[in-house]
């Protein structure tokens, strides 16, 4: 387990960043699905790191959880 580090604001959402240099965007929705503004968002280059974890509230898609693990997110769902 990595210590918070940072916390910072990207589009409204809080992004944490871990000691180990790991993103942490937690992420309240009931449902992921993959639509055409999580892609452009899974691509962003400010959210790029070593390590990427998004926790949601909720569960996700096959879809989204599949196109987020090709680019490296680690996804956990009914985080609370």
């Amino acid at each position: 387990v990595a210590l918070l580090t940072s916390v910072e604001s990207r589009d409204r959402l809080p992004v944490g960043f871990t000691s180990k240099g790991s993103l942490i965007l937690p992420v309240p929705v009931d449902c992921l699905a993959w639509t055409d503004g999580l892609m452009k968002f899974r691509d962003r280059v400010d959210l790029r790191a070593a390590r990427r974890e998004m926790l949601i509230s909720g569960n996700a898609t096959n879809r989204a959880r599949k196109e987020l693990s090709a680019r490296g997110w680690k996804l956990n769902e009914k985080f609370h």
